[in-house]
């Protein structure tokens, strides 16, 4: 385990943390690009504690649009597929609420100690 339980809301929050790692690692492997680009997704996307200005602010949400695209894209040329890439990425974007959870539980705090 990464983090000494309890450390999230709940277990469930934890057990879906877990399986989450697990589903994302499942995917990227060691694709660096794809890694990176997932990251940053995640990075940009608003957790449930931020301001509704955040939130909705159109600037962020066209940079969450232009990486999900790039993700897309980079995944169609990966695969070959059109539809390979789109399951792939659904995959990833049901994934990216293990950020939410992370962040909430103050997990983050629990890194640097």
């Amino acid at each position: 385990a990464i983090f000494e339980t309890p450390w999230a809301k709940n277990a469930e929050d934890e057990d879906f943390f877990y399986h989450t790692m697990q589903s994302v690692g499942e995917i990227v492997k060691d694709d660096v690009k794809l890694g990176t680009l997932y990251i940053f997704l995640v990075l940009s996307t608003p957790g449930a504690e931020q301001s509704q200005a955040v939130k909705t602010n159109l600037a962020l949400a066209c940079i969450q649009q232009e990486i999900t695209l790039l993700l897309y894209r980079y995944l169609k040329t990966k695969h070959r597929d059109t539809e390979v890439a789109s399951q792939t990425l659904s995959r990833m974007l049901i994934c990216s609420r293990w950020w939410e959870i992370f962040t909430h539980a103050g997990a983050s705090t629990c890194l640097a100690g």
